[in-house]
């Protein structure tokens, strides 16, 4: 993914604060986009995001998950 401002390699902050922090920048940015009268618009834009962010996050713990099995299959057999 490409944005204006590139993620560091290790966040030092802690779970709550990432999520708030991003939660709020995200939440700000439709807020600009749809205005006062829009709010039907923005609720579906939002929605339809949360649910784009729900599949990512679906998608990369299965291939994680997957990731994970296979090295531990590979070290145990290692020691045979």
């Amino acid at each position: 993914m490409t944005g204006s401002h590139p993620r560091e390699d290790k966040d030092m902050r802690d779970y709550n604060m990432r999520l708030e922090n991003d939660s709020e920048n995200i939440i700000n940015r439709f807020k600009r986009i749809y205005k006062d009268g829009e709010k039907e618009e923005y609720d579906d834009a939002l929605s339809e995001f949360a649910d784009a962010t729900a599949t990512y996050q679906n998608v990369f713990t299965e291939i994680g998950m997957k990731i994970g099995a296979r090295l531990l299959f590979q070290l145990l057999c290692q020691d045979e």
